[in-house]
């Protein structure tokens, strides 16, 4: 779940990417803010740089200020972006080639800040998950978001911790009397 915020800049941003050791992107999710696009990008099996756009209606609520939870599941054929358990759109790519482990993983990059002089775009996320099924975004109910939350489907809330008059201790040891000043002074 992520929500941009007023100081989100215009600039595109990685949600998340993979960069090799020399810090060239492998893989990722770019936002960017003044097109109000979602675009995925990966190099493919033949080692062919790919993307694929996101943009319309569905797309353009990411970036109203409120919270959404976003699933963008990839396939050997396609990416597909469910929206707040909403599926918003597939695009077919190529087969993606092998990502390297001796790189480095990160959230809310600025597109245009490379080398030692990478910016981060200030955005929150409560939640981040990686998860390696295509049929997981179908099954997920939404339960965090209040507004989509069907109490029937989604786990019960923790207690909300309630005081009563029946809760209340024993009272507490007596203050200093109130309104009354001491000086002492000292010959």
């Amino acid at each position: 779940m992520l929500r941009l915020l007023p100081e989100t800049p215009q600039e595109p941003f990685a949600l998340w990417e993979i960069l090799n050791k020399e810090k060239e992107p492998l893989v990722g999710l770019i936002l960017d803010n003044s097109e109000k696009t979602l675009t995925f990008f990966n190099y493919d099996y033949k080692g062919d740089f790919q993307t694929v756009a996101f943009e319309g209606t569905e797309i353009q609520k990411i970036f109203h200020g409120s919270f959404h939870k976003l699933h963008v599941t990839i396939s050997k054929t396609s990416v597909k972006v469910v929206l707040d358990c909403s599926a918003v759109e597939e695009k077919p790519v190529s087969a993606a080639g092998n990502i390297t482990t001796d790189g480095v993983e990160i959230l809310g990059r600025l597109v245009r800040s490379r080398g030692s002089r990478d910016n981060s775009a200030p955005f929150q996320l409560q939640m981040f998950d990686i998860i390696c099924s295509t049929s997981w975004a179908s099954r997920d109910k939404c339960c965090e978001l209040p507004a989509l939350r069907v109490e029937e489907q989604c786990p019960s809330l923790p207690h909300a911790c309630t005081c009563s008059q029946d809760s209340k201790g024993p009272p507490g040891p007596s203050g200093p009397p109130t309104g009354v000043v001491s000086f002492f002074c000292h010959l």
